[in-house]
């Protein structure tokens, strides 16, 4: 009876969520304005025919950092790191690494996708964070920026992709990205924007199928969140002096397990 009662919960649910979402939550994934400062020193990379698309912090003279991903004739890709030299004035290529055809293709695509979708009716101060992001179409750039932009957001994540010092921490970044996407019609993704009752009583939904009647001995749950998901918990009952607790992860764009776990 218990099984059915959650299948039924969880079901409307995330039905409600849903309906709710389509009401005022649905936006277009990119948060990108046409209007935006370029940095001056920007046309490094928008001269070179190698260079097929970047990801820039502009910030001020001698703070400008990109990272570019460029081909030798669409057949060998690098990712090169890119700084302000304060002694030339000018940017110049710190280093270059060899990367596969798959992830390079992956952040030209979140560029394309992001870069198209930017807004055209949005302007912007002067002060704060100013990113900057740009992909080859041809001869020319099809280029986009943001001042400041929300932690939780992706264009926040991909201007952190910008201040990234060596392929690793770019490809952390682009996989935070990729949980944050939730690809529906339109190239639109919705986020759920999950209340805390709504996580709490989705954790134990998903944590009554997983290990049974018993973790409900681990009420009341303890919750905590990060940018992008939200972790449940379990408490050891009082009866208990040994053992673990179930832990579940719940991303906030659409209610989906990110991990689940329990201690022993």
């Amino acid at each position: 009876m218990k099984r059915t009662l959650a299948h039924i919960l969880l079901f409307l649910l995330l039905t409600l969520n849903a309906v709710f979402a389509d009401i005022g939550e649905i936006k277009y994934s990119s948060e990108l304005s046409s209007k935006f400062h370029s940095n001056p020193q920007i046309n490094y990379l928008k001269s070179d025919k190698e260079c097929l698309g970047y990801f820039g912090n502009a910030g001020c003279p001698g703070r400008a950092r990109y990272v570019a991903i460029y081909s030798e004739n669409m057949t060998h890709f690098t990712l090169n790191f890119i700084e302000y030299n304060y002694n030339s004035e000018s940017l110049e290529t710190i280093y270059g690494v060899s990367i596969s055809d798959e992830f390079a293709k992956n952040l030209l695509s979140l560029l394309k996708n992001q870069i198209e979708g930017k807004i055209h009716n949005v302007t912007f101060g002067f002060d704060g964070i100013s990113y900057e992001f740009g992909i080859r179409k041809g001869a020319i750039f099809d280029c986009a920026g943001v001042w400041t932009p929300k932690k939780d957001s992706i264009a926040y994540k991909m201007g952190r992709i910008s201040n990234a010092k060596n392929e690793t921490e770019v490809k952390f970044m682009l996989s935070r990205i990729n949980d944050m996407l939730c690809s529906v019609p339109n190239n639109k993704f919705t986020s759920l924007k999950l209340s805390k009752d709504a996580i709490l009583k989705l954790a134990e939904i998903y944590l009554l199928e997983i290990y049974g009647d018993k973790v409900l001995q681990q009420k009341p749950w303890i919750m905590t969140d990060n940018d992008d998901n939200y972790i449940v918990k379990g408490r050891l009952p009082p009866q208990f002096t040994l053992g673990g607790v179930a832990e579940i992860e719940i991303r906030k764009s659409d209610g989906k397990v990110v991990r689940y776990s329990h201690g022993k």
